[in-house]
């Protein structure tokens, strides 16, 4: 059984976009009225899926949907911050065009618009009782998650490099 604290590192792995399988930015849901509450969820092969959940990890196993298909393994994963314990902040970074973008808070949404490509996540678990069987649950610590560039982003990737400079040299106030 995976103890509390133990960290996974899990890379190259799909996450998976649609329905309410992802909220980066917390918002309302059927399920969270009021909202808050950020996940998504990882999908990867039955084999490593059956591995981690013999070690106590909470992953589902999805049936395939069409002849041919291979059962995928799913992995929710929680995040946040939280000002009292900043230490177990996640660290996200989206790559963009072959660039780095530090996600806080307040940006870590636009992940919930953004065709994510893959990822790499490290993540630490956290037991807990359910109902007098222990169970754990999977947080964030830290990702890098590639997202697609479109044709155009593509073709006008040095004219952003230009503008992300420009506007790092650039103080928004008086200094």
């Amino acid at each position: 059984m995976v103890e509390n604290g133990t960290i996974l590192v899990l890379e190259n792995v799909k996450v998976v976009q649609a329905g309410t399988f992802s909220n980066f930015s917390g918002s309302p849901t059927k399920w969270d009225r009021h909202g808050g509450k950020r996940y998504f969820t990882l999908e990867f092969d039955e084999a490593l899926g059956r591995s981690l959940a013999a070690d106590g990890w909470n992953v589902k196993f999805r049936e395939p949907y069409r002849e041919g298909d291979t059962v995928k393994a799913q992995l929710k994963v929680n995040f946040g911050w939280n000002p009292e314990y900043p230490s177990l902040d996640p660290e996200i970074i989206m790559i963009k065009g072959g660039y780095p973008y530090i996600c806080v808070e307040e940006t870590v949404g636009e992940l919930d618009h953004e065709s994510i490509e893959t990822a790499d996540v490290e993540l630490r678990a956290r037991i807990w009782d359910d109902n007098g069987v222990p169970s754990v649950t999977a947080y964030c610590r830290q990702m890098y998650v590639t997202v697609a560039e479109s044709k155009l982003d593509k073709k006008w990737r040095n004219v952003r490099a230009q503008l992300s400079s420009q506007a790092a040299d650039e103080v928004p106030f008086d200094a």
